[in-house]
């Protein structure tokens, strides 16, 4: 029977790219998730854009009112998007 020396390095390397490839999974995943929430609230504003055509002016008043609530609303929500799924943990 022969002693089988294993060095470290013989270890360590594997072990390194196995990581690496676990990590950009991850990554590759959570990007993904990111981009399906900002694109489930942007959807939302395209079905609302009929509605809305020609843009209220602010003339308007309360039509002009909600409309700029209803934009802040939707960009609200597609930044939480980012806090909601974090791509690098803290």
């Amino acid at each position: 029977m022969r002693l089988v020396t294993i060095r470290r390095w013989e270890l360590w390397v594997p072990w390194m790219l196995m990581m690496v490839v676990v990590v950009a999974t991850f990554l590759w995943f959570q990007h993904g998730r990111l981009v399906s929430c900002k694109r489930t609230y942007e959807g939302t504003r395209e079905i609302f854009r009929p509605f809305l055509t020609p843009a209220p002016t602010p003339r308007d008043g309360k039509r002009y009112a909600d409309w700029v609530k209803f934009n802040a609303r939707v960009d609200t929500l597609k930044a939480g998007c980012s806090k909601q799924i974090r791509l690098w943990t803290p």
